[in-house]
């Protein structure tokens, strides 16, 4: 998605079909806009995916956010 968004944006639009095609560019151009090369992550985004999950009442009690919980940065070189 870094380095060929358009090529990214025709092939996951093959498994959402039914997003408008605007839409789906927007949410897409929004995510990759958040994307990272090295792939690490930090806790600050845990924690906003954690509130939005119970908010969406996706998760039914908050999981710990902090590194080496549920996630990890250590096997990241």
């Amino acid at each position: 998605m870094l380095d060929q968004p358009e090529e990214s944006r025709r092939a996951l639009a093959l498994h959402f079909p039914k997003i408008h095609p605007a839409v789906f560019g927007v949410s897409l151009e929004r995510i990759r806009k958040r994307l990272v090369r090295d792939g690490r992550m930090v806790e600050a985004e845990w924690r906003n995916l954690m509130a939005l999950s119970l908010e969406a009442e996706l998760l039914k009690r908050p999981l710990d956010t902090k590194e080496g919980g549920f996630w990890t940065n250590r096997f990241i070189r």
